[in-house]
């Protein structure tokens, strides 16, 4: 008896459906499916399997189409995505980025960048972007991570799913290689568009795929399996270093809207490895990138492991960590810096005043001292130094920075409370989660 077997397009098309149900079966609905069209192969077959599932299960499908205009033909992709979307009845949209050239970042970095920018900003609540990234894709970046001497969350790699803006960032091919993409594709007679930026091997994952990839399969056919097998492996042992990382840096708070703290003897009682784990992993839950090796060796040496009359600081892309007795604060590098001396008359307390520099809104009545002087004109400035404090009925007045000091306020801190006067009197500081 002859068996037969599936057709290159029917199995993908199961893999594809498996992939969609296992990744969003904890949803109670039918997922809505956003395509991330660039018009090649990959993206190509990513829509007509897509089309094929919403049409098939009755689920939402649409097509982005990210115009980056580093290519003379980008507008003509855009219109052959179109087609393509009309042909598989796709709801289709053109979105046009600007691509930042000059910010230190390789070009496919920067328009990446611009690229999952556009995405995030036009994904509805729920929804999931399909990228077409796939087996190949993953050992290339596994390559590239290790050339790069990244950790284990970097040679992670790509996740299957992840949050993502509103919604998630999904992956359905990951398990699949570029060869099967390809045979489907010419099975359906499929039209795509062919980049020439693609084969230039300048840019260093086109060197991995053209020049590298090419040798170590012609050694190990399956070696694009193997190492995203290897990237799965590294996914999961991150996974793990963030569980524990998450029960290392247990009782992190928010000092106020700016500022996270972490206690210094519970990070130094960790074992070396633990407490660099920790500390990414800190840094990385505030919403900041990751430290380079050499950033995280310059964080515990002139921070975690200074004496303990430091009061050092260690800025690091956009954020800053700084040290005050035994804690370490992040925040935003520019929340640590010193402000210019500001001044404003604020003529009537009834209405609240928006401090520019400090960035909020000041509001008389939910400050206990400043509402017994609602409808009253004040002044509000930052401090200047060698301001001193009277309480309603004490006898003699204390110097600001001792009672900065021992309510625990950090130096930089202190630069970003508004004094308020009355007639020369200072009458009230406040603060985000700051009271007198």
């Amino acid at each position: 008896m002859n068996s037969k077997k599936p057709s290159i397009s029917a199995s993908l098309d199961a893999q594809f459906s498996a992939s969609i149900n296992r990744l969003t079966g904890q949803l109670s609905g039918k997922p809505g499916l956003v395509i991330a069209l660039s018009g090649g192969v990959d993206s190509v077959v990513l829509l007509s399997l897509a089309a094929a599932w919403s049409h098939s299960h009755a689920g939402a499908a649409r097509a982005i189409y990210i115009d980056h205009g580093l290519q003379s033909q980008s507008a003509e992709w855009g219109l052959q995505c179109a087609a393509l979307c009309e042909a598989h009845n796709v709801e289709f949209q053109v979105i046009n980025v600007a691509v930042d050239l000059d910010s230190g970042l390789s070009p496919e970095a920067a328009a990446r960048d611009a690229r999952y920018a556009a995405f995030e900003e036009n994904l509805s609540d729920g929804e999931y972007l399909c990228t077409a990234h796939h087996a190949d894709d993953q050992a290339e970046t596994l390559l590239l991570q290790l050339c790069r001497g990244a950790g284990v969350s970097g040679l992670a790699s790509m996740p299957e799913c992840r949050v993502f803006g509103n919604g998630y960032l999904l992956r359905p091919l990951l398990a699949v290689s570029r060869d099967a993409i390809v045979q489907y594709a010419q099975r359906l007679a499929l039209d795509w568009c062919e980049d020439p930026s693609n084969q230039d091997t300048r840019y260093a994952r086109n060197f991995i795929r053209h020049r590298v990839m090419p040798l170590i399969v012609e050694r190990w056919p399956q070696a694009a399996k193997q190492l995203s097998r290897s990237a799965a492996h590294c996914a999961d042992a991150a996974s793990l270093g963030n569980d524990l990382a998450a029960i290392d840096v247990a009782g992190d708070v928010a000092s106020n809207e700016s500022h996270a703290r972490l206690s210094l003897p519970q990070i130094n009682a960790l074992s070396p490895v633990r407490r660099r784990n920790a500390l990414r992993y800190w840094i990385k839950s505030h919403g900041f990138l990751a430290p380079s090796q050499v950033q995280l060796d310059q964080i515990v040496k002139d921070i975690v492991e200074a004496g303990t009359d430091s009061h050092g600081r260690v800025g690091f892309g956009s954020a800053a960590i700084a040290r005050y007795r035994d804690e370490i604060f992040i925040g935003p590098r520019e929340s640590f810096e010193p402000l210019a001396d500001f001044e404003y008359c604020w003529p009537d307390t009834t209405y609240p005043i928006f401090l520019p520099e400090l960035g909020w809104q000041l509001v008389a009545c939910e400050h206990p001292r400043l509402a017994s002087h609602l409808g009253d004109s004040v002044m509000v400035r930052n401090r200047r130094g060698g301001e001193r404090w009277k309480a309603p009925g004490a006898q003699h007045s204390v110097a600001v920075k001792s009672l900065l000091q021992q309510r625990g306020i950090p130096p930089w801190q202190r630069g970003r409370l508004a004094f308020v006067y009355k007639d020369e009197k200072l009458i009230d500081i406040c603060g985000v989660g700051f009271r007198l």
